[in-house]
């Protein structure tokens, strides 16, 4: 249990949270503050809940599961978008068909997922987000290749993290909508290749 307090009022410590008696950081003094890490035994008969002292009992484990899947979901679409966009340039496309094609294989795969899934709004016309980021990945890719050949193995590369990283999104929500083991796996798959 860590606790923070001024030498002359000891703080007070609630099941790992850090709370100090004073809020005001001039009452209680820089040198004044002392840190004390314990190990403390509460008796099950005087253990106070959690929330009936005011102390929020949410973790911040499952919003930074949500956030780095979501970070994820973005890096999935921007590298099938890469894949896309050097698609594109290979088949000789102007700018604006490098862009929708980079959008296509960049939101096709879960797009599709949705539409199975009959989730709306879909995906994308929710979030804008990735939208921009499926432009934003062609328009870099284009001026990448503008300047340098893409290497040889560059299309295969990026198809290969796309793919992986779209089969665990689309498994992710078709477990959390409630589906059995093969339809996850199925419609996993089906959003990493349909892009």
């Amino acid at each position: 249990v860590l606790s923070i307090g001024s030498v002359s009022d000891p703080a007070t410590t609630l099941f790992g949270d850090v709370q100090a008696r004073s809020h005001d950081p001039a009452a209680i003094g820089w040198p004044a503050v002392r840190i004390t890490v314990a190990l403390m035994r509460i008796e099950p008969s005087k253990a106070v809940s959690r929330r009936a002292v005011g102390v929020p009992t949410r973790t911040i484990a499952p919003r930074l599961s949500r956030m780095l899947l979501y970070v994820s979901d973005l890096l999935g679409v921007a590298v099938f978008a890469v894949s896309g966009t050097i698609a594109a340039v290979r088949k000789g496309l102007d700018l604006f068909g490098v862009i929708v094609f980079a959008s296509i294989t960049g939101i096709g795969g879960g797009t599709l997922r949705d539409i199975l899934l009959d989730r709306h709004p879909i995906f994308w016309m929710l979030d804008p987000s990735y939208l921009i980021v499926t432009s934003a990945a062609a328009l870099l890719t284009l001026a990448y290749i503008r300047r340098r050949p893409s290497p040889g193995r560059a299309l295969l590369v990026a198809d290969a993290l796309g793919l992986a990283l779209f089969a665990i999104s689309g498994a992710r929500i078709a477990e959390a909508a409630g589906l059995g083991p093969i339809i996850v796996i199925l419609l996993g798959t089906m959003t990493g290749v349909a892009g």
